[in-house]
């Protein structure tokens, strides 16, 4: 038996096989949101204007792009797509994250040109992704539901941002585009947190430079997959924050490199 199968089975037999179904169907829904993120905002946007002509750090995909559960052998191809699945969505919002606090700490460089320039590319693109947002809340807050997963606080957030003055040394309009993309890259981490350990808590492989989401350190090895599947089947997830079903809090820490 497939390892991530018997995750599936684990949480089926806790939540039932419909609501498990219907939730892994749901989570597929917000791909598109992810490749567009990808392709647009954080590939071609950010190095067409903020690692040209800013001369802002470069990115590196493979740092963050993470995909190696591949190669666990007791996996089955639809359990490797689950993986799959996580692993590009983080990897894209770690991306977006480091991005995003690399332009706002970095502000003195930022020419009058080179914001006009930027404000006619990145307010189209925030177009798109606020209705791309809007189109996947509801398929998403059904699937957190589902699965008894919780949900970030959009005003909490907001309220954090403001508190730790992200991006003030922009003006006004600019400041409000970057908190927008901040606030939606915090809101996808947060959810990944939920999904990621609930259904691929498994570690990546070892190797120096890789970037990993801060919930990585609570994952299990691949030598201690039966501890894994223990450790599911009782509290339901890794996470800090349990499923709703069992009610405990979240404690949050930083990113990690390995």
């Amino acid at each position: 038996m497939s390892v991530v199968y018997s995750i599936y089975r684990l949480h089926a037999s806790r939540l039932g096989y419909v609501r498990t179904a219907v939730g892994g169907v749901l989570m597929y829904s917000t791909v598109p949101l992810f490749v567009f993120l990808h392709t647009t905002i954080v590939s071609l946007c950010y190095k067409i204007f903020f690692a040209s002509w800013y001369g802002a750090r470069r990115v590196r995909a493979a740092d963050y792009l993470v995909l190696d559960r591949y190669s666990i052998s007791s996996l089955a191809w639809f359990d490797r797509l689950n993986c799959l699945y996580c692993e590009y969505a983080n990897g894209v919002t770690l991306m977006l994250q480091a991005e995003l606090d690399q332009v706002q700490a970095d502000v003195p460089r930022l020419r009058l040109l080179r914001s006009i320039a930027l404000a006619l590319w990145l307010v189209p693109q925030t177009l798109l992704l606020l209705v791309g947002l809007l189109i996947t809340t509801i398929p998403t807050n059904i699937f957190m539901q589902l699965l008894g997963l919780h949900r970030a606080s959009h005003r909490k957030i907001w309220t954090r941002l403001e508190n730790e003055h992200y991006a003030a040394a922009y003006g006004s309009a600019a400041r409000a585009l970057l908190c927008f993309h901040k606030l939606t890259a915090d809101i996808l981490s947060y959810n990944l947190e939920q999904i990621e350990s609930a259904w691929c808590p498994i570690r990546h492989l070892e190797r120096q430079g890789y970037v990993l989401p801060r919930h990585h350190g609570r994952f299990f090895s691949r030598s201690s997959l039966p501890a894994l599947l223990v450790t599911l089947k009782t509290k339901g997830t890794v996470s800090e924050r349990k499923s709703k079903y069992l009610g405990t809090k979240y404690i949050s820490g930083p990113d990690i490199r390995v």
